[in-house]
């Protein structure tokens, strides 16, 4: 769901980041959570992934050099993961 090629991690698989969260604080950052009118399959992730974007950008810095371990990815996962909890990603 969320960009591990964004964070860094390589190409975006979802068990690497359940990995991560896990051991993560899902308290550390709250990213937004999509609201949606009508089916509950009628939703992108696209904005809480450009929020994690913007995150990364904010307060780590260029994200280009892809330095994982520069920033706290587990909390970041986490984090991630609360915020879509309700669409069982």
């Amino acid at each position: 769901m969320i960009s591990s090629k964004l964070m860094g991690l390589g190409i975006s698989r979802r068990s690497i980041i359940d990995m991560l969260a896990k051991e993560g604080d899902e308290d550390f950052h709250k990213f937004p959570h999509a609201y949606v009118k009508g089916s509950v399959y009628d939703f992108s992730f696209s904005g809480i992934k450009t929020s994690v974007l913007y995150y990364l950008r904010k307060n780590y810095g260029d994200i280009k050099d892809k330095n994982i371990l520069k920033y706290p990815v587990n909390d970041i996962a986490a984090s991630f993961q609360k915020s879509c909890n309700r669409f069982a990603c």
